[in-house]
């Protein structure tokens, strides 16, 4: 996913949280997508252009979700957990915001969360440790220098005068609580805020409560699927399929998809021909028989009713092509499994990415 949005700007304004060794244009992170809080603290005044612009982003994300569960459309996303905690539960998190921890935080920066978790465990030493413990605990504690301000931010102060107030043994809990609370909710409101009433528009977003955040995260990007387990059997691939236009399901260029399909490709592999046909490496919940529209499989160069061609049928060194919207696969007549086969699997590593107007 881009890292960051279109700015007037000549040096880009983050979007997302970006993991440390992320690249300058796309985001790959292990912990899923959350609202950058840097963005969030630059853009505190509500009036100013960055917070427009960025209120604009995030409204634009939450109509395309709502979107997206309201069509039964996968968006191929990898959210953070406690992202969708907000996202489901959002009038409640307003209502009376839960005490977060750095459990909360790891679900969104490892580092952060870890480091935070350190000095839990220093300050759990200081109360119940052994005497060189806690000895050596606040030495740790107040070694690193810290003051009530945000981490990695000083000019953001967790309280009141925070510049001036150092972590200690007696208050470092206080610190990692609030250091916690500002990372995880009160800086990112606005974006959230933003996310929810996008999502407004095209649906209501108290349907989400009913959902825990794995729920939520099948229904909007899909089932999460392993490199061991098959997408699906032959039964129900064979359910998901509606044959036409030169194919019938007793075809044997059919029978020769199913098999390379369901035997010979392994759970990767089908993963890379869901995305080159629907765009989403995933299924949704119910597996291969929920995806809808069903999957229809053509003839590619077989001739139309309403047209007539004098050409010859050169479809055979072709490639297999599909389209996304409607889950089309045009499917050439090669006359022999291997080639199609090899075929198949050279259109799904090559034109999973594109994407043509035909």
């Amino acid at each position: 996913v881009p890292s960051s949005s279109p700015s007037s700007s000549s040096s880009p304004s983050w979007v997302w949280t970006l993991p440390a060794d992320a690249p300058d244009e796309y985001i790959h992170t292990s912990e899923g997508l959350f609202p950058q809080v840097m963005a969030a603290r630059l853009s505190a005044d509500p009036n100013n252009a960055e917070s427009v612009r960025l209120a604009l982003v995030f409204s634009t994300v939450g109509r395309f979700l709502a979107r997206s569960i309201h069509d039964a459309r996968l968006v191929d996303l990898h959210f953070s957990p406690f992202f969708l905690d907000l996202l489901s539960h959002w009038s409640h998190w307003l209502r009376s915001p839960v005490l977060l921890s750095p459990l909360h935080l790891q679900l969104v920066d490892t580092t952060m969360g870890t480091s935070m978790q350190r000095l839990l465990d220093l300050a759990q030493q200081t109360l119940h440790g052994t005497e060189q413990q806690k000895k050596e605990s606040v030495a740790a504690i107040r070694g690193m220098g810290l003051d009530f301000t945000l981490p990695g931010a000083e000019d953001v102060p967790l309280i009141d005068g925070g510049d001036t107030r150092s972590v200690d043994e007696t208050n470092v809990i206080e610190y990692v609580w609030r250091s916690c609370h500002m990372l995880l909710f009160a800086l990112v409101k606005p974006h959230m805020t933003a996310v929810m009433e996008g999502f407004e528009e095209a649906m209501p977003s108290g349907a989400l409560a009913v959902f825990d955040d794995d729920e939520l995260e099948a229904l909007l990007c899909g089932r999460l699927c392993d490199a061991t387990t098959p997408l699906w059997t032959r039964e129900e691939l064979s359910a998901a399929i509606v044959c036409a236009h030169g194919y019938t399901s007793d075809s044997q260029e059919i029978i020769d998809l199913l098999d390379i399909l369901c035997i010979d490709f392994s759970p990767e592999q089908q993963q890379l021909f869901m995305t080159f046909l629907t765009g989403s490496p995933r299924l949704p919940p119910g597996g291969i028989t929920a995806v809808q529209p069903k999957i229809t499989v053509v003839r590619k160069g077989a001739p139309m009713p309403q047209f007539v061609s004098t050409t010859e049928d050169d479809s055979a060194n072709s490639l297999p092509s599909c389209n996304t919207c409607f889950h089309y696969l045009k499917l050439p007549s090669y006359g022999s499994k291997d080639l199609l086969k090899s075929k198949l699997q050279l259109a799904i590593l090559e034109g999973r990415g594109a994407f043509n107007l035909s």
